[in-house]
């Protein structure tokens, strides 16, 4: 006798578990979605590496800081298979975009922007107030005003940009004002300089040397022409240097010679010393300080008793009085 019996062996499919396809972007600049669209009586569930996101959702939006694996769990309710699979995101990181400390220059100077290059990397740098362009990682700059430069930096292998900026404040120069250059006869004085400016300081030389001030306005008396040169520092460190030409010229001789002493009723001749008389000089005879009409060079007198002197201006106009 023999009986036979059989039992039937179902075999359930697993759920795709499509975790979707793996995605690369720069840091803070997009998201992706993972995962696809829901079967209609599956449950799923989102994992992360590193840890830290969950999901239910069949396909959610994800926007990880670090590259990150995904892992879902799907499962058919109604039979309890599941099967897991993974998807990853890559986020690039972003560039440095180092456009460098922050700088304060003299008007005329130069300072570098941004820093040393990094391999890979390309640089674009514009400015504001614009006209500034540069490729350099670190570019040297000479503005004329206060200006602020921008650097766009990007990663050639992933495109991945990122952007800062730097500002150079730009002083002004001093004037040093050295005054005009002026033309004095020997034995007089000159003014140099201007009135002070708050906050700066002075030094003065001069060519012949020997002179020294740190004064912004001076009175100099020098003996013969001379170049004087300030250097003013204002208060924000910024220095400036000008110059100022005092010439002098000589003064005339002034020496008479001739007779003193005389008897009553004669004549006294006097003159100017040597007995010559210098193309381009004039001459002007005084008695006890009055002046004598038309006595001029080398002059006969009546003998009147008193003081002769002789005032000598030569062509550059400068004078003296026989002694």
């Amino acid at each position: 006798c023999s009986k036979t019996n059989s039992v039937v062996i179902t075999v359930n499919p697993l759920p795709a578990a499509n975790a979707g396809t793996a995605a690369s972007f720069c840091a803070g600049s997009a998201s992706a979605t993972i995962g696809a669209a829901a079967v209609t009586g599956n449950t799923y569930s989102w994992t992360s590496s590193p840890a830290g996101f969950t999901s239910t959702v069949s396909n959610p939006t994800v926007t990880p800081s670090a590259t990150t694996v995904y892992t879902l769990t799907e499962k058919v309710t109604a039979t309890g298979c599941s099967k897991s699979n993974t998807v990853t995101i890559t986020v690039n990181p972003l560039p440095a975009a180092n456009a460098g400390s922050a700088a304060s220059i003299c008007s005329g100077s130069s300072t570098s922007v941004g820093a040393t290059a990094v391999s890979g990397d390309t640089y674009s740098w514009t400015s504001v107030p614009s006209g500034f362009t540069s490729t350099s990682s670190n570019p040297s700059v000479s503005p004329g005003a206060s200006t602020t430069y921008i650097l766009v930096e990007k990663v050639t292998a992933t495109g991945c940009t990122n952007t800062n900026s730097v500002n150079v404040t730009v002083n002004p120069s001093p004037a040093a004002n050295a005054g005009a250059s002026s033309t004095i006869c020997a034995g007089q004085t000159a003014t140099i300089g201007a009135a002070a400016v708050s906050g700066s300081s002075y030094s003065w030389s001069s060519n012949p040397s020997g002179y020294s001030s740190t004064s912004a306005s001076n009175v100099v008396k020098p003996s013969s022409s001379t170049v004087y040169t300030v250097i003013e520092t204002n208060a924000a460190g910024c220095t400036a240097t000008n110059s100022v030409t005092v010439s002098v010229n000589s003064l005339p001789s002034a020496s008479i010679a001739g007779t003193t002493s005389v008897c009553a009723g004669s004549t006294a001749v006097i003159s100017t010393s040597g007995s010559s008389i210098v193309s381009g000089n004039s001459y002007q005879w005084y008695l006890n300080s009055k002046a004598i009409s038309g006595a001029t060079g080398t002059t006969t007198f009546g003998a009147s008793g008193g003081s002769y002197t002789e005032l000598i201006t030569n062509s550059s106009g400068c004078s003296q009085m026989s002694n």
